[in-house]
């Protein structure tokens, strides 16, 4: 079983995934997020998938965090800001007046 709930938090898009699969060994811990740590067989899978989510989280502004589901597995809580400022563009120096 899969749960999804998709909600907002303040100024944030809050989207938990939640299983009642048998969750994270819990010597793995926070690792889980390191490249090419993985919980498959040997020979399946690269262990890149929750390192890149969770950077590309991170570069929205947001966040990835792991924990144990109410259902009896694993919760995934991906966080990212409703609205990100965006950097102001490069300015060229000829385009400055003084």
């Amino acid at each position: 079983m899969v749960e999804v709930a998709l909600r907002r938090d303040g100024d944030d898009l809050t989207l938990d995934v939640s299983d009642n699969g048998p969750g994270i060994p819990s010597d793995l811990g926070d690792r889980i997020f390191d490249p090419f740590v993985t919980t498959k067989a040997e020979g399946v899978g690269t262990g890149l998938g929750l390192a890149i989510s969770r950077r590309l989280a991170a570069s929205m502004g947001g966040s990835l965090e792991a924990g144990p589901s109410t259902l009896g597995g694993a919760r995934l809580t991906f966080r990212v800001p409703l609205e990100k400022p965006c950097p102001a563009p490069p300015v060229a120096p000829e385009a400055v007046v003084a």
